[in-house]
């Protein structure tokens, strides 16, 4: 077994075990058990349990949220933006996860907003990338959307704070869900973000 497999399968049963039964509950011994190998063998991989946890974090940034907080070099947004029109923006940034990533995902999620209350990284995480940054960049965004005329002027920190606590909330409960019940509350988020888009094209907001 190749070591960049070996890594991947203890993160995945990482992320198995932490959305079953806390970071806090899961052993480094438990975590070998279930990968298949010696508690020793995960030390070749991740320095500790906290940097399983980090790796967790930045795999679910870069799946999911890299469109809105990656370091992306401020000319390179704005050639984007002038590339795009608002609806291709809107959805690029709020398509939902693919359907081979969903289970994946919604672990990932569960992970994070249990362990907001206790895990410092993890707080630090949810308060800072999934909200504060995603704020900030989409609000970014909206004030290029305006520079280059294609959409009017508008409250862009309002309407940044608006769609982000939406597709928040959207996070909250999908990551309770069991496969094939998010369907009412992925529609009903996709009509909310529909009407803020609407209120944001004609200057509403």
């Amino acid at each position: 077994m190749e070591i960049r497999d070996t890594k991947n399968i203890i993160l995945r049963v990482a992320i198995d075990l932490f959305a079953q039964k806390g970071y806090s509950n899961v052993s480094i011994r438990e975590l070998a058990k279930q990968a298949g190998i010696k508690s020793s063998s995960i030390y070749n991989h991740f320095s500790s349990k906290d940097d399983i946890m980090t790796m967790i974090m930045e795999h679910y940034q870069f799946k999911s949220l890299k469109f809105l907080v990656a370091d992306t070099h401020p000319d390179e947004m704005e050639k984007l933006i002038k590339d795009k029109d608002f609806d291709e923006i809107m959805d690029e940034i709020f398509t939902p996860f693919p359907s081979d990533e969903v289970d994946m995902m919604r672990k990932m999620v569960r992970i994070l907003m249990i362990e907001q209350f206790t895990h410092k990284k993890a707080n630090e995480f949810w308060t800072e990338h999934i909200i504060v940054k995603a704020v900030n960049r989409l609000k970014n965004i909206f004030d290029l959307l305006i520079k280059y005329n294609k959409i009017p002027e508008i409250n862009s920190l309002l309407a940044s704070e608006i769609c982000i606590r939406i597709s928040t909330s959207y996070l909250i409960q999908f990551a309770h869900f069991q496969n094939g019940e998010e369907t009412d509350t992925s529609l009903s988020m996709k009509t909310l973000l529909s009407y803020i888009s609407e209120l944001i094209r004609y200057g509403k907001i």
